[in-house]
């Protein structure tokens, strides 16, 4: 279990896409990955984390997860193409953003290439890589899916062990209205994936 910056527990069950590489686990059963509503994209209401470190357990192989960083959770999305109430989609390992051929947002992701979590405290104002159509990762003719080639390789993939690990790098993203995040994948289990995040709702590029 994972606790926020208040001291609250943090449980979020979701369910993600699978990517097509094969995992030494087999997936879990998981529920419902719950949602808001009555909130206004962008706006923070009072006792909403602007940054944590959440465990999504995501272990459908058909199904996207959508997160909000305005809302530090999972959002409920019935057409996500149409909605601007996610800005990042996870399909296990696979990642999109709300932009280009996966939505209408104004999303996007650039890598920073470091590791150092602390030591990126501002985000670019542009260079952002939208969402494309990305061949599924696995033996030739695996299919494609919508997603940030920014995000595409977070992972290392051990094929004699079909091990998947984080490389550890933080990300800069822009969210779906135009605001900042920052972004690492701390830990990958079989569709259960930890990332460490954190929001900026003032429209700054500061993430620190």
């Amino acid at each position: 279990m994972l606790v926020n910056h208040l001291g609250a527990p943090i449980l979020i069950a979701a369910a993600f896409l699978g990517c097509g590489i094969p995992e030494k686990e087999e997936p879990l059963n998981v529920g419902d990955g719950g949602g808001h509503s009555d909130h206004q994209k962008g706006s923070i209401d009072a006792g909403v984390p602007t940054s944590g470190e959440t465990l999504v357990e995501a272990t459908s192989t058909a199904d996207w997860v959508y997160w909000d960083f305005s809302t530090g959770s999972v959002s409920t999305v019935t057409d996500p193409a149409a909605s601007l109430d996610w800005d990042l989609g996870i399909r296990r390992t696979q990642l999109a953003t709300n932009s280009g051929t996966s939505g209408k947002g104004s999303a996007g992701a650039v890598s920073t290439g470091s590791k150092d979590w602390a030591s990126i405290t501002q985000c670019p104002a542009d260079g952002y890589q939208v969402d494309a159509m990305l061949p599924i990762p696995g033996p030739p003719g695996s299919g494609e899916y919508s997603g940030n080639p920014a995000l595409s390789e977070w992972f290392n993939y051990d094929p004699a062990t079909h091990a998947v690990s984080s490389q550890g790098l933080v990300y800069c993203l822009r969210t779906a209205d135009g605001k900042h995040a920052k972004l690492s994948i701390v830990n990958y289990a079989s569709g259960q994936m930890t990332i460490r995040w954190r929001y900026q709702p003032d429209g700054s590029l500061a993430v620190q």
